[in-house]
């Protein structure tokens, strides 16, 4: 026996069978702006504006003490330091205001070298009374005892020489010496290669 269609089905065929609605675009948009001036609106109402406290800073202190304008264009046309050999090179008496840094920086480096040279000396003239030994200091200054090498009295290689010499090799201008007196054996320790991590 075939039944008839169930109620389920013909509900499901309605609905499906129902036309679709049409967009009014220009109803869409209306409807947004409106309502977005609606919000401005409502965000923006203007209140009551109060005078504002001026939030000035007291000093709590003394007053500074003002340097007096007289004051402030002699310490201007004075420009420091002067240097004797600034005219020389430059042409004026005072240095250019780029290179017044330069210049001082210089001067004050030299100074404090000069400082460091008397404070070695007064070091190594306490250290030469104590081993009686100032005539030293007298005969030679600071700086030539400062650059006198270690070799100019000794030989200038490490390896002692042998003493015997014949006085034959003299004449020919060649000297024959013992093994002991060249490096013959030597270690140069090897690189190690660096390992190549990328993969290709």
């Amino acid at each position: 026996m075939q039944s008839g269609p169930s109620p389920a089905g013909a509900k499901a065929e309605s609905q499906t069978k129902l036309p679709k609605p049409k967009i009014d675009l220009r109803a869409l948009f209306d409807y947004h702006f409106t309502r977005k001036q609606y919000r401005f609106r409502e965000r923006w109402k203007p209140t009551e504006s109060k005078p504002r406290k001026s939030r000035r800073y007291v000093r709590k202190g003394q007053e500074r003490h003002r340097i007096p304008e007289d004051e402030q264009k002699r310490r201007m046309k004075d420009r420091g330091i002067v240097f004797p050999f600034v005219e020389k090179y430059y042409g004026k008496k005072h240095l250019p205001l780029k290179t017044v840094r330069e210049y001082e920086h210089a001067a004050l480096k030299g100074f404090f070298k000069y400082i460091e040279m008397l404070k070695y000396e007064d070091h190594l003239k306490k250290s030469l009374t104590r081993l009686n030994a100032v005539g030293d200091l007298e005969n030679e200054c600071l700086e030539s005892r400062r650059h006198k090498y270690l070799d100019d009295d000794g030989p200038i290689s490490p390896i002692a020489e042998t003493s015997n010499a014949d006085s034959g090799n003299e004449d020919i201008g060649a000297k024959i010496v013992d093994n002991s007196c060249f490096i013959l054996r030597t270690k140069i320790p090897k690189k190690k290669k660096k390992l190549n991590l990328r993969r290709k």
